[in-house]
């Protein structure tokens, strides 16, 4: 399975270097066809229809960000920056409507991508055609799941299934390999995310856009998993499979174990993008019934403070050299997201998103009312800098640098 993932993404890549030519897309589709064997029917004219569809709505999610953006953007035209004027009731003002603004886009943008890629599911279906099992749902995680997504994030997700029968896994393995084509033929994703030894170090300039989460040691988190023997069919789970494995890591008694607890942090906030809703209700309940042990809750504060420690940000002293660059993703967004999910984890917070834990804390008295708007702030700026990024870039692109101050003068000069 790992080899029609590596030999997709290629043909694609090759295709995106060559556009003059159809001879890459063809093979493309040919080696889609060879996965289906007969279980799939579909001509390379109806598959480039489908594509050129899914690229197209995909685009105007993309243009429709853009100008809400632009919206956030006029904003800062009235910001009053002067650190003595930071407390003014003129910039609580404009924080305030900033901070709205930033969570409708935020909220607008993830509802686009789980319609799309709830269409991109219904799609898949449409051609496996096969009876599906009686009762099953694709999930969300990540960043889908938390409301923090972006037109180019990359995909998380799972299949929950009432009963483990071979055809069921069958399937889903079958409808999971058919999304990853529909996906990997919008021809966004970078060729290093699929493992490639061959081309490891190859300088790969294509566009890092919409894709399934990549096939690396630490990635995978798909249906299928990340190719490995002891990945295989990873995320194809029935609900007590879900809970166990979930239960597993929020129970361990060792709290270095726990603080490597990734399973309870992917799954700490999960979104239906098709299928049994009860299913995931299920897991739901039981997630939101646990009560974290002694061992387990010092795992979470022992990450957020080492959470605190990491993201240790740049006073503004240091910003005034002529360049800086930070990894936007690694070095802002995180921050936010990560200490919310912490707290949420810590104090069993259920919630649909970032923003409604940060009300939760708040209306529960964990969050006064100044750290309350602090989050808020902090957690919209994250994500504007990030959108924009992407946006800007039309890309993935993680780079962003803060450069210092200039004036042109008369003559043309540049001062600092």
């Amino acid at each position: 399975m790992i080899s029609v993932f590596q030999a997709h993404t290629l043909y694609n890549a090759c295709a995106l270097r060559d556009p003059g030519s159809k001879r890459w897309l063809i093979k493309a589709h040919q080696t889609q066809c060879l996965y289906w064997g007969q279980k799939v029917e579909i001509s390379f004219e109806k598959q480039q229809e489908i594509t050129q569809n899914l690229k197209t709505q995909v685009e105007t999610i993309r243009s429709s960000n853009k100008t809400s953006l632009k919206s956030v953007a006029k904003l800062f035209d009235s910001w009053d920056c002067a650190v003595e004027n930071l407390d003014s009731k003129k910039s609580e003002i404009v924080n305030n409507v900033f901070v709205d603004k930033m969570r409708r886009v935020s909220e607008s943008c993830t509802a686009d991508i789980r319609d799309f890629t709830s269409m991109i599911i219904q799609q898949s279906i449409k051609l496996c055609k096969q009876p599906q099992p009686y009762k099953f749902a694709a999930v969300a995680m990540g960043s889908l799941a938390r409301g923090g997504t972006t037109p180019y994030s990359d995909l998380e997700y799972l299949f929950l299934v009432e009963e483990k029968t071979s055809y069921n896994i069958e399937y889903l393995r079958l409808l999971a390999m058919t999304i990853f084509f529909l996906i990997g033929n919008l021809q966004e994703t970078k060729l290093k995310y699929m493992n490639i030894e061959e081309l490891k170090g190859f300088d790969d300039k294509g566009k890092n856009g919409f894709k399934i989460d990549g096939l690396q040691p630490k990635a995978g988190n798909i249906p299928t998993g990340n190719g490995r023997p002891e990945q295989k069919d990873k995320f194809i789970l029935t609900v007590s499979e879900l809970i166990t494995e979930y239960t597993k890591i929020w129970n361990n008694p060792d709290p270095e174990e726990s603080m490597k607890g990734d399973f309870t942090a992917m799954l700490g906030h999960t979104a239906l993008l098709y299928g049994d809703t009860a299913l995931l209700e299920q897991f739901e309940s039981a997630k939101h019934g646990m009560t974290a042990n002694i061992a387990r809750r010092n795992a979470n504060h022992k990450m957020i403070q080492q959470d605190i420690r990491d993201y240790d940000f740049l006073p503004l002293e240091t910003l005034q050299t002529v360049f800086h660059r930070v990894n936007l993703k690694s070095a802002i967004y995180r921050y936010p997201s990560i200490l919310i999910l912490n707290l949420k984890l810590t104090y069993n917070i259920s919630s649909r998103d970032l923003w409604e834990t940060l009300k939760k804390l708040h209306d529960m008295g964990i969050l006064s009312d100044s750290f309350h708007e602090s989050l808020q702030l902090l957690l919209a700026s994250a994500q504007y800098i990030r959108l924009a990024a992407y946006l800007y870039h039309d890309s993935q692109n993680e780079n962003i640098s803060f450069l210092q101050k200039t004036e042109t003068l008369e003559d043309g000069l540049r001062l600092s």
